[in-house]
């Protein structure tokens, strides 16, 4: 599913997508990015350009600790919120 929601979201945007599949591409790719680098690496590629849309979704999917520690990493930039 995740890989599914990717393609399309890569093909037609991500403003293009289901508010559901949105949801899941944006938990899939904050993981990822997470997983292998750590926050850096979440905010140095392109998922960082939806920090705050993803604070969201991690809340939806009721992942409150990621969602919270994302949320304190964002606050580390000026303004609370990494530059797009």
């Amino acid at each position: 599913i995740m890989n599914s929601c990717d393609r399309k979201a890569r093909r037609a945007g991500l403003a293009a997508v289901s508010e559901c599949e949105r949801i899941v591409v944006l938990v899939s790719r904050a993981n990822f990015e997470i997983e292998l680098g750590g926050f850096s690496a979440f905010f140095y590629n392109s998922a960082g350009d939806h920090a705050s849309d993803t604070v969201s979704a991690l809340e939806v999917v009721g992942a409150i600790r990621a969602s919270a520690a994302l949320r304190v990493a964002m606050g580390e930039f000026p303004g609370g919120a990494p530059p797009t």
